[in-house]
């Protein structure tokens, strides 16, 4: 367990759910503490698959211009802009962040099909309500990692992933420089298969996963260097087709980070 400020972190515990879980975490403040009153989700190369608000949220779609109040939010890898923002003045939240395949353990549609807001009930429907029950009526992170790990289990379908999986670690070990032709033939299956399976199981292309790795390394680039200037045409075009601003703005918002950049 880890322990920042008002967030502890919680690695998983299940051998099953341990190479597809990142960790788990806890949040338990006030609005007043946060520097910031809203979580700007730029899309990284991470699942964030569930947050469980004890207080209410207004989820919103800048990229559509839609907002849902909501007490669950599951998202899939996207590149539109997602806020999250307190609807009281009290945050408590419970989340599992997964890698960006995780989705289709849970589910046997292709993950490109969801909405940007995905159907909680439809996604996991086994065990959802006594889980809620559970993780509100407890303030123990160990409690709630359990009850979770339950919920996980009770949906897991096991399935043979590998392909993709093996696809993404190339692709973050490669930080996003190797093309799709490159990326298939060390595989051993054609561009189309492997394309296929992205839109199958991550819910986008490879080249939309391309942009979201580089927003990740663009905003850590940021966020670890005073003086980086990001004025070159690709850290001012891809993050400006995410954020809505040039890149030289976007270190403002660099807090907003916090629950994608633990």
């Amino acid at each position: 367990m880890k322990n920042n400020s008002f967030i502890t972190i919680e690695r998983p515990k299940n051998s099953i759910l341990s190479p597809i879980v990142d960790y788990y975490f806890y949040i338990d403040t006030t609005v007043l503490e946060l520097r910031e009153k809203s979580e700007i989700i730029l899309p990284f190369p991470r699942l964030t698959f569930a947050y469980f608000f004890d207080h209410p949220f207004i989820a919103t779609n800048h990229s559509i211009n839609k907002s849902f109040q909501v007490n669950l939010f599951f998202s899939k890898i996207s590149t539109q802009k997602i806020c999250l923002r307190p609807y009281s003045d009290k945050i408590k939240v419970f989340a599992a962040v997964l890698k960006p395949y995780a989705l289709a353990y849970f589910n046997n549609r292709p993950i490109s099909s969801f909405h940007w807001l995905i159907d909680v009930e439809r996604m996991v429907g086994n065990g959802l309500d006594p889980f809620v029950m559970q993780i509100q009526g407890s303030n123990e992170l160990e409690e709630r990692v359990n009850a979770i790990e339950d919920l996980l289990m009770l949906n897991f379908n096991d399935r043979d992933l590998s392909l993709i999986a093996r696809a993404i670690e190339l692709t973050e070990e490669n930080f996003g420089k190797i093309d799709l032709s490159d990326l298939a033939s060390y595989l051993g299956v054609k561009d189309r298969t492997l394309r296929d399976h992205f839109y199958e199981y991550i819910g986008c292309s490879p080249n939309e996963y391309y942009r979201i790795l580089k927003m990740k390394q663009l905003s850590y680039q940021i966020k670890n260097s005073e003086n980086l200037l990001l004025d070159s045409s690709l850290g001012n075009r891809e993050v400006a087709k995410v954020n809505g601003n040039p890149s030289k703005h976007i270190r403002k918002e660099v807090p907003n980070f916090r629950l994608m950049e633990l």
